[in-house]
């Protein structure tokens, strides 16, 4: 296995091209396909041996053409790496190749780098670490907190126990206002012509969690909106707000749960004139919007708006944006500050201005 391999620049065959390589370099060969990979997508690249190996003293590979599947190698690179190592290259490739690629392989002299890159490899999940993974919803039940002229929770049984045919079955109905516990706001929620709930793209609640504390301004101040001076104040701290990301303000609130008089400042059935918690500025919104790219944003409170808004203004600079927000998050006080990724999933409400969403975060 002395002999590399090119494609001609049309695609054609393989044409065999002499060149000394020692099995040292086949990791520098493997990490080149890697990055060409992530650099173009699987697309076919092309570079020249002398971008790959870096000091032999083999002369350099002539120009070649990978089309790499670099995503199928991830999970066996160690052990192929391992092989290359340690034996000869045709060796290595009977322990990760069926013996009918092999023959085939000989056959035509192919080489064994372009064989691991272009084979498929089985691929295996990395198994979770469960401890890194946070519930950031609440549960929905009788004592869910709803906007104060909002329908609250109810579970109606259909069927629960024994049937005549001697096993048991459950089975509920349920009935619910959109906007209640944990549930994202869609953007037609206040933005005219914008996206309704089944619409939002599943990715728009997936991204790295930005978590700004305002937890010492809202115990002084229950009416608190974030600021861009708080925004710029935890860049100067993690860097720039990524994109994708999903901002979160970390008011405390959640201490408040279950408590609607402290909650929301009412518990009083269709009384919007006395509500009082944190939410965002006006002014961050914007500056969210149009200076930073992110997906959502999200607070550990009854609304992005605080309490006493009239206007709503955060609402309609958010959703006219064609973004989502995500209300009454849980468990933020888990969350740090920058590293977690957030999985929102709404229900997917034919026409729906938002609905219960499942929130989960997987900490770095």
């Amino acid at each position: 296995m002395n002999e590399l391999c090119r494609r001609s620049p049309g695609g054609g065959s393989v044409i065999p091209a002499k060149a000394g390589i020692q099995a040292g370099a086949w990791g520098s060969i493997l990490d080149s396909g890697f990055r060409r990979y992530d650099e173009w997508g699987g697309r076919l690249a092309h570079y020249s041996g002398d971008q790959v190996l870096k000091r032999t003293k083999t002369k350099p590979l002539p120009r070649v053409a990978v089309l790499s599947r670099s995503r199928r190698l991830r999970i066996e690179r160690p052990r192929i790496e391992g092989l290359l190592r340690a034996q000869s290259p045709m060796k290595a490739c009977a322990k990760v190749l069926p013996s009918k690629v092999l023959r085939s392989v000989s056959a035509f002299s192919v080489p064994l780098w372009l064989i691991l890159l272009l084979v498929p490899m089985p691929i295996f999940a990395a198994p979770i670490d469960e401890s890194k993974v946070i519930d950031l919803s609440y549960a929905f039940g009788p004592d869910t907190i709803y906007w104060p002229t909002a329908e609250s929770f109810t579970l109606t049984a259909v069927a629960h126990g024994q049937t005549p045919a001697g096993y048991f079955y459950a089975a509920n109905n349920i009935c619910m206002a959109e906007h209640g516990g944990t549930h994202m706001d869609a953007p037609i929620h206040f933005g005219e012509g914008k996206a309704t709930a089944e619409q939002v793209p599943v990715t728009a609640g997936i991204g790295p969690a930005v978590v700004v504390d305002v937890r010492e301004q809202a115990a002084t101040d229950r009416d608190y909106r974030l600021t861009v001076a708080d925004l710029q104040a935890w860049e100067a701290k993690y860097g720039r707000i990524p994109p994708g990301a999903i901002v979160i303000m970390f008011s405390g609130w959640g201490a408040r749960w279950g408590d609607k008089l402290r909650y929301l400042g009412t518990d009083a059935r269709g009384d919007v004139a006395n509500l009082h918690f944190p939410g965002f500025s006006k002014e961050s919104a914007d500056f969210l919007v149009h200076e930073r790219d992110i997906d959502a944003i999200a607070v550990d409170t009854a609304s992005i708006d605080h309490g006493p808004s009239q206007d709503f203004i955060v609402h309609r600079t958010i959703n006219g944006a064609n973004k989502p927000a995500f209300e009454n998050v849980a468990n933020v006080d888990r969350l740090p500050a920058s590293g977690a990724t957030i999985v929102a999933l709404p229900m997917k409400i034919a026409g729906g201005s938002g609905g219960p969403t499942r929130i989960i975060a997987v900490l770095p």
